[in-house]
């Protein structure tokens, strides 16, 4: 789906999905397995390698965007998480590759039902979220392993893409309980536009900052909240930094 310079795309709340595609409720099987197996971690990440390569040239070259604190999440000696905002419908697919040595997004099973594309994306990192609460388990003791490899669990709060939104909206908190339940340092990536003097589309600047450190003194459910609060801040904060609006988003009027 292509947005042109200056369109105006109404919305009726904040969690409206505003890209949909052709396999949007596509569930995973009962059966699905996430592959946590040695063999699987050799092949992953070296396919994540040539992701690498090509994910250097393509945000640079191509996305133009430029990113400060570039290697704060590489200098992290153990797993960690990492929160950002969904605006790029390409862009947030290759960040993390260029910011993380070996990503682990959480993805929708949605994507897994895009042709010859979706089957790649477990093999390049892509951790399908459970469709049923009886695969919540399996799901989450997967994504603390990849954690405790030394993975970075990159979470997009927002849940659906809004392409060049430059807004923060609101961040699920749920999406919050997996640094509450298993503590690892929190980074921030915030996505901002400005204005390019010479391209059609704008310059991307994406920040990344933290560590956030989950409040162990807490109960569980007060530490989540917190997280919550300090991402929501560092990501609201940062995204002042946007200047632009190539797409405005607009509440659709009610009758």
């Amino acid at each position: 789906m292509r947005f042109k310079k200056g369109q105006t795309v109404y919305y009726g709340d904040t969690s409206e999905d505003i890209v949909e595609t052709t396999q949007q409720d596509f569930r995973l099987p009962a059966d699905y397995r996430w592959q946590t197996n040695a063999l699987t971690t050799i092949l992953r990440h070296l396919f994540q390698f040539m992701i690498q390569l090509f994910a250097r040239f393509y945000c640079r070259w191509i996305l133009h965007i430029h990113y400060v604190n570039r290697q704060l999440v590489k200098k992290a000696s153990e797993g960690c998480y990492l929160y950002a905002n969904h605006t790029q419908q390409t862009g947030d697919v290759f960040s993390p590759f260029c910011v993380a040595n070996h990503p682990a997004i959480l993805i929708s099973p949605a994507n897994l039902g895009i042709p010859v594309v979706g089957k790649l994306l477990p093999l390049g990192g892509g951790l399908p979220i459970s469709s049923s609460l009886h695969q919540l388990k399996t799901f989450n003791d997967a994504v603390y392993q990849r954690l405790d490899a030394g993975d970075t669990v990159v979470i997009y709060p927002e849940s659906h893409l809004w392409p060049y939104a430059t807004d923060i909206r609101p961040l699920d908190h749920t999406s919050f309980h997996y640094p509450a339940n298993h503590p690892a340092p929190v980074y921030t990536m915030t996505t901002t536009y400005q204005k390019s003097r010479w391209h059609r589309h704008p310059n991307v600047t994406v920040y990344l900052d933290g560590p956030f450190q989950p409040d162990i003194s807490l109960p569980i459910k007060s530490r989540q909240k917190k997280l919550h609060e300090q991402v929501t801040a560092q990501l609201q904060k940062r995204s002042r930094n946007s200047t632009y609006q190539y797409v405005i988003y607009k509440r659709r009027p009610t009758a």
